[in-house]
């Protein structure tokens, strides 16, 4: 009897471990990666605070200047805060911000590998997350220049 249990008891431990496995690769396969965004232009990275606001940031390897870029499709991309947990999101006035996540178009981001760096480009407006030396970060029309090139540092 002891041995059943034992050999029972190992063929669970077994089981547990295969379904670890599994969903750690699963998690893997989704494309998630905590990386910051520092601009190419000003060298400042992508920086937010709970109230929604972002901003360019001297690069302090902050938690608020961490992003999860996560790839739910083959088509867009999502930004996400790590120290919010609040999504990338514009408007179109040019405007951009965190908000809590809804998968809604303008929180969905096509990043595009261009010479310098990645443009960032919202599929709801088909502008470019763009930013100046002052700091601020917003969006306006895509115009291939390195204030809307970032890279993922």
């Amino acid at each position: 009897m002891r041995k059943w249990i034992t050999a029972q008891i190992a063929a669970v431990a077994v089981a547990v471990v295969a379904m670890l496995a599994i969903s750690t690769s699963a998690h893997a396969s989704l494309n998630q990666a905590l990386t910051p965004l520092k601009s190419v232009a000003t060298g400042y990275c992508l920086d937010g605070n709970r109230t929604g606001a972002i901003y360019g940031l001297s690069c302090n390897g902050g938690p608020y200047q961490q992003w999860w870029h996560f790839v739910p499709t083959n088509s867009w991309d999502r930004l996400t805060d790590n120290a919010t947990g609040r999504c990338l999101d514009s408007d179109g006035t040019g405007h951009a911000y965190t908000l809590f996540c809804n998968g809604g178009p303008y929180q969905q981001w096509i990043l595009t590998y261009k010479y310098t760096g990645y443009e960032v480009r919202s599929v709801a407006t088909g502008w470019c997350l763009d930013g100046d030396s002052g700091g601020s970060v917003y969006t306006q029309p895509c115009n291939n220049g390195n204030y809307q090139r970032w890279n993922i540092a």
